[in-house]
């Protein structure tokens, strides 16, 4: 898969990437196996391992805090074989948070994805989405 210098590599996922960000995901998952790894603080970052998933009906879902226009509040649902995993956001720009209070994305490839990113309980979570 060849990298597209168009699609976003690496930053926070903020209100102003959001459905740039989600689309992107969307297409990398779409119709393709997937291995999910999370390790989280909470249990001494042993990770947790999810191989072939794949996308249920429903893919990537986004919702909007729909109180304020424009919102102060965005986040997406992802539906696989295995479950949801959800993130949001309610950073309005790219600025690097180094204790991750605002999700971090990083693409090492485009078949590669890790996001980093703290739970409500303050725990750092990671979550790793390889394609197989």
């Amino acid at each position: 898969m060849k990298i597209d210098e168009r699609q976003l590599r690496h930053g926070t996922l903020t209100l102003e990437n959001f459905e740039r960000f989600t689309s992107q995901l969307e297409a990398m998952l779409a119709g393709k196996l997937y291995t999910f790894v999370v390790s989280h603080e909470m249990f001494n970052f042993k990770p947790r391992t999810r191989v072939h998933q794949r996308l249920s009906e429903g893919g990537v879902s986004i919702w909007y805090d729909d109180k304020n226009t424009p919102p102060h509040y965005a986040g997406f649902n992802v539906s696989d074989s295995y479950g949801v995993w959800v993130v949001s956001t309610d950073q309005m720009s790219d600025g690097y948070d180094p204790k991750f209070n605002a999700p971090h994305f990083s693409w090492a490839h485009p078949r590669d994805l890790t996001i980093t990113h703290r739970a409500d309980s303050e725990h750092l979570i990671y979550w790793q989405v390889i394609i197989e």
